[in-house]
């Protein structure tokens, strides 16, 4: 038994429904495919780069520049280079389509879900944040008050705590 389980003080994590895990897993999806596909534009910015081939920030940008640079035939690039920069770069492409399919599914999700839609009417929630803060908060009734609530998110400077002692 942890040092955690035998605190009385300690209050107990809930445990998330099936459709929360299933949207907390669309969620994690989506943000997976969002940091691949920063990932494969840094690198194909990056080795580009290297070659005398600046490239501007931001995904339509790249999508214009890199077919230009590939048949470019006058350019010094080798032949398996060309090769090796267009699978980067057609994975690229997949991956912004992939990302858009799940955040389409999010957008209907969020749709048809009354809490996310009272949720976005909150000035700075769109539907992603919407779908995490729901998540989050499952149905609230684990919280004391609104004001644990808004602490867990990190909302409110008024809860402090130290050594077990809450002020």
């Amino acid at each position: 038994m942890s040092v955690t389980a035998r605190q009385p003080h300690i209050k107990e994590s809930r445990l998330l429904s099936v459709q929360e895990q299933c949207l907390q897993g669309i969620e994690c999806m989506r943000d997976l495919l969002v940091k691949q596909k920063v990932s494969l534009s840094n690198q194909l910015r990056g080795l580009l780069l290297e070659l005398g081939y600046p490239i501007a920030q931001g995904d339509t940008p790249l999508i214009r520049a890199i077919p230009e640079i590939l048949e470019d035939a006058e350019n010094s690039l080798t032949s398996s280079f060309r090769f090796s920069i267009d699978l980067l770069f057609q994975r690229f492409k997949e991956t912004i389509e992939e990302a858009k399919q799940i955040e389409k599914q999010l957008h209907e999700i969020v749709k048809e879900d009354k809490t996310c839609n009272r949720l976005q009417a909150l000035e700075g929630v769109g539907p992603v944040c919407a779908v995490l803060i729901k998540i989050a908060l499952g149905d609230a009734t684990h919280f004391k008050s609104g004001r644990e609530a808004a602490a867990c998110f990190g909302l409110t400077p008024v809860q402090h705590s130290s050594g077990g002692k809450e002020k």
